[in-house]
């Protein structure tokens, strides 16, 4: 009887009021489904937003704490080399024991300040006696006999290890309540230790950058024992030692477990984050550095998207009631359509097939047309994205209008994209060619002098002996070691920077370094040369005669070594515009997929490239050919 009523109440309704009520809850729902696809998509677009940006924060940091400490390595070096050469009485002379040192004083990142990088520096002998204490003037940092104890535990660590330099927390030990990191050495060559207290300051102003970190953002490091190395921005009176950090970040940072980025978790105060994290990247040390944020603060802007979206869709609601009331019959099949389509774009599904329905030239017909134009749009924009996305930088696109902001923004993308690409290969060229050319013009200066300094003196000597009135077989004996010495200078001279080939060109200075092998190898080498005749030679004639000249002598060289042949040939061919030089032999070869590309063929496919060579190797049971063509450039 119910159901029998209630059909009868709605067969009495008028169609516009079933139609309206129908369309109204159609509506309803397209608007809230719409709507919760959006929230979610914004949602998820800020938590990837502000955990990229934890990650850009988290990796310039980490670099930045990683960049002193080998900054810190790098200045312990040189005090080793200083006392691995002097007697150890110049401990007190190392300038890294300048109370004004200060390591990386052009980083950005923090305040340079004028600190001592080291609150304190101690040498030990080997039997754990102290030499000397860097900051004499002042309260020794930790007391002898922890510094003792300390020693003991380095020696175990560096017979178990054998590492000559290593870093050493010894935060929350021997009374130490800051935290504290030592970096420690093993001279080489003298029984003594070096113990390098560094100044956390330094470590601390790097943390405390804030920069979009925003109200709640914070940066800190932990040590493997789960407490804090660095300040905290919540807990300011309380050590960083004594803060701990039992979380989900510290647990797989230090677990070697990932933990996806942007997760949300709870922070050492029990607050809900987005965390990132990454392990420090330096030998012996076993510290993260955890990025967060609270996730209030970053789903603020969301929060106020939701409120609006729950007040627009209240309000469409109400206008779809009036609407549906006049045109419900002209509209109801093309809002359904375009509903589908909203959908589909918000799932980011651009590419998907959709039929216009509404034919007429009423707003609702140019509507359906602008629906389409745009999902047109953005479905070439996005397959355009897509493409630079997977670097090609060709792909064929074009903006809308001069107005369309993520169009151009896209264009604009891919030439800044492809003139980066251009700067970085010419600049990488320019930082090797000039690199290589510094240690070419050293070798030139080196061998000029030892021919012109060393050798004239050689030979000067040699003359002046011939004028003693000695006895004669000693004579000749020294006379002979002079020559001998005079030989192997020339020839050292020659291996450095060949004289005939600066002075004769190429073709003169591979004549050499032929007949020069053939002496020392007993191998034949056959060299053939087909010059031309330039009106005007090219203006990096030196740099390509260099080039072609090293490679031919490492090609030599590694026939000799590896390939067991029993003769080498060479082919230099000038032409109008390039030059082709080829070196073979007849040895075993080797594999070229399972080679292991040693300095030797990467030197000379670096010096290939440099000259903007085309460099090739052949090899196979037969024997091995490297080929290289060089174009000329006038």
């Amino acid at each position: 009887m119910s159901a029998y009523f209630n059909i009868s109440f709605l067969k009495k309704l008028p169609i516009s009021t079933k139609l309206s009520i129908s369309y109204l809850l159609i509506g309803i729902v397209t608007l809230l489904t719409v709507s919760s696809i959006l929230y979610y998509i914004f949602k998820k677009t800020i938590i990837e937003k502000t955990t990229n940006q934890l990650v850009a924060v988290n990796v310039i940091k980490k670099k930045s704490i990683e960049d002193f400490l080998l900054g810190v390595v790098r200045d312990i070096r040189d005090d080793e080399f200083e006392l691995n050469n002097f007697p150890v009485q110049i401990i007190g002379g190392l300038h890294i024991l300048d109370q004004n040192y200060s390591i990386n004083s052009n980083d950005s990142l923090y305040n340079s300040s004028m600190l001592s990088v080291y609150e304190d520096i101690v040498f030990m002998d080997s039997l754990g006696n102290i030499i000397k204490h860097a900051h004499s003037n002042k309260s020794k940092y930790l007391a002898d006999t922890a510094i003792k104890d300390l020693f003991h535990k380095f020696k175990e660590n560096h017979a178990a290890t054998g590492n000559e330099l290593f870093f050493s927390d010894i935060t929350n030990q021997y009374g130490v309540k800051h935290p504290q990191l030592l970096c420690v050495f093993k001279l080489k060559r003298a029984s003594v230790w070096g113990i390098y207290f560094i100044n956390h300051a330094y470590i601390n102003d790097i943390i405390e950058i804030r920069s979009g970190m925003g109200a709640t953002g914070e940066s800190y490091l932990v040590g493997n024992d789960l407490y804090m190395r660095s300040e905290s921005r919540f807990y300011e009176d309380t050590l960083p030692s004594k803060i701990k950090v039992n979380t989900a970040a510290t647990q797989h940072a230090f677990s070697g477990k990932t933990l996806a980025e942007g997760s949300i978790i709870n922070d050492y105060r029990d607050i809900p984050v987005i965390s990132v994290q990454s392990k420090i990247d330096i030998p012996g040390m076993d510290w993260a550095l955890i990025s967060e944020i609270d996730v209030s603060e970053a789903m603020a802007s969301v929060n106020v998207i939701r409120n609006y979206m729950i007040g627009i869709a209240v309000l469409v609601s109400l206008v779809l009631m009036v609407v549906t009331l006049i045109l419900v019959k002209q509209i109801v099949d093309p809002i359904n359509n375009l509903t589908r389509l909203i959908d589909t774009i918000s799932l980011g599904k651009f590419n998907q097939s959709f039929q216009k329905q509404n034919f007429s030239g009423d707003e609702i017909g140019r509507f359906e047309d602008a629906i389409l134009n745009l999902q047109q749009h953005i479905a070439v924009t996005a397959s355009f994205a897509d493409e630079i996305g997977k670097g090609n930088l060709s792909a064929d696109y074009r903006a809308v209008s001069a107005d369309d902001t993520l169009g151009n923004a896209l264009l604009k993308m891919r030439v800044d994209l492809i003139e980066s690409k251009i700067k970085e290969k010419l600049l990488t060229k320019q930082k090797t060619s000039a690199l290589i050319e510094g240690q070419e013009k050293e070798r030139e200066r080196l061998a000029r002098e030892l021919h012109d300094g060393l050798g004239q003196m050689l030979t000067a000597i040699r003359l002046r002996i011939g004028m003693l009135k000695e006895d004669q077989q000693n004579k000749k004996d020294i006379q002979h070691i002079i020559d001998d010495t005079i030989t192997e200078l020339r020839r050292i001279s020659n291996n450095v920077m060949p004289a005939v080939l600066i002075d004769f060109g190429l073709a003169a200075g591979l004549k050499t370094l032929v007949e020069y092998s053939i002496k020392l190898y007993h191998i034949p080498i056959v060299l053939t040369y087909d010059s031309y005749a330039f009106e005007k030679k090219p203006k990096n004639v030196f740099d390509i005669n260099v080039s072609l000249y090293r490679i031919a002598q490492e090609a030599i060289n590694n026939a000799i070594k590896y390939s067991n042949t029993s003769e080498i040939r060479i082919s230099l061919i000038e032409k109008a515009d390039s030059i082709e030089m080829e070196i073979s032999d007849n040895g075993v070869g080797f594999d070229l997929k399972n080679k292991v590309e040693g300095k030797g063929i990467g030197n000379m496919g670096e010096r290939a490239r440099l000259i903007d060579g085309n460099f090739t190797i052949k090899s196979d049971k037969n024997g091995t050919t490297v080929s290289i063509t060089v174009p000329l450039y006038f």
